[in-house]
């Protein structure tokens, strides 16, 4: 298998994964009393992470795929 084949399957499957294992588990959490307050630099945090990490996910997917077509010749 070709590595930029192989990193784009890997990933996919760990996107299965999390995403058929993440309603399990938040359904063994049990409910709030009362939501948590967040501050409000925390909350930006938050999200300055999220879409940083949102970014890099894309930007792997780029990098696999082009490994992967510059791969294969090589390996074909």
């Amino acid at each position: 298998m070709e590595l930029g084949t192989y990193l784009k399957t890997s990933s996919q499957k760990a996107g299965e994964f999390f995403n058929s294992t993440k309603p399990k588990l938040i359904s063994k959490l049990p409910p709030a009393q009362q939501p948590a307050p967040v501050p409000r630099p925390l909350s930006k945090t938050m999200k300055v992470a999220e879409c940083a990490t949102s970014t890099a996910a894309k930007v792997t997917g780029v990098v696999a795929e082009k490994v992967g077509i510059a791969l294969h010749p090589i390996y074909h």
